[in-house]
């Protein structure tokens, strides 16, 4: 992409002129050709980070160890226990060591009549 020479950097707001500097005057135009007159939400570092975070959070978890976590993750307990909820009800549902499925028993009950 070329450079209209008539955009220069000291034409640009104060805001903008970080924003070109930052990812260079190419990537500026492209940003504003694409976005210009948008309402542009950049999400947070920390945000990119979450799903990783997330997931070791997730291996770490024992059931009990929800403060530690909370701790380690600079998070609030109840953040934890929100994330790890779907683990907690996925175990409550899961069939116990000997137990069969209702499918198991009434193909058994079919064998069997």
């Amino acid at each position: 992409m070329s450079i209209d020479p008539n955009i220069v950097m000291e034409n640009l707001s104060e805001n903008q002129q970080e924003i070109a500097e930052l990812i260079g005057m190419d990537c500026y135009l492209k940003l504003v050709r694409r976005y210009g007159g948008n309402l542009l939400y950049i999400q947070k570092y920390t945000e990119l980070l979450r799903p990783n975070r997330d997931k070791e959070i997730l291996e770490k978890f024992n059931g009990y160890n929800y403060s530690e976590l909370a701790a380690e993750y600079d998070l609030s307990t109840r953040t934890i226990y929100k994330l790890v909820s779907h683990v907690i009800q996925q175990k409550k549902n899961a069939p116990l060591r000997e137990q069969i499925s209702w499918e198991e028993y009434n193909a058994q009950r079919s064998v069997s009549d």
